[in-house]
């Protein structure tokens, strides 16, 4: 059985994926940081696709969240076969009025983690010989932004800097 790992799931994009995963009978692995909805979800998914569920309850802002989900991925002994880098959040203003706290933990959840948890996971898809990420970014990295500065650089990063990982496939 294949097995994806995807962030933000508990509302919109990255719950369409934990849906269309699911139906395309992947076992789903859901990090979020809100237990009770992804407790809400697990039940619903195993219900509906009848998968293999798993959470992670984490704050991806945190410093050390990438190496918590990598914990318990070893733990629970499962290959990660599509990493899915969808969470994140928007801080929504003119750069003089937002706030600097959000801002560093925006930077920190779509670039630090993001880049630490791929690099991560793509060591054991690399070993493995095989895996797919998808990293989520937005048209907001496209085009001049000036109430969305710092999502709009944080989501160039993630399109541009993460778009050349490996393709590992099996022959």
């Amino acid at each position: 059985m294949k097995t994806v790992l995807i962030t933000g799931t508990t509302s919109g994009i990255g719950k369409a994926f934990a849906e269309k995963f699911a139906d395309e009978g992947y076992d789903l692995i859901l990090v979020a940081r809100n237990e009770q909805k992804l407790k809400q979800q697990q039940a619903a998914l195993q219900e509906t696709y009848h998968v293999a569920v798993k959470y992670i309850v984490q704050d991806l802002t945190q410093e050390s969240a990438a190496g918590l989900i990598m914990a318990d991925i070893d733990k629970w002994k499962v290959t990660i076969n599509v990493l899915v880098n969808n969470a994140g959040f928007n801080e929504c203003g003119f750069f003089v009025d937002t706030s600097l706290d959000r801002e560093l933990e925006m930077i920190n959840m779509h670039i630090r983690f993001v880049t630490e948890l791929t690099k991560r996971i793509l060591v054991h898809m690399k070993e493995n010989g095989y895996g797919r990420i998808l990293n989520v970014g937005s048209t907001g990295s496209f085009i001049p932004s000036p109430t969305d500065a710092v999502y709009s650089a944080t989501k160039a990063y993630i399109i541009r800097a993460l778009k050349k990982s490996d393709s590992l496939k099996k022959n």
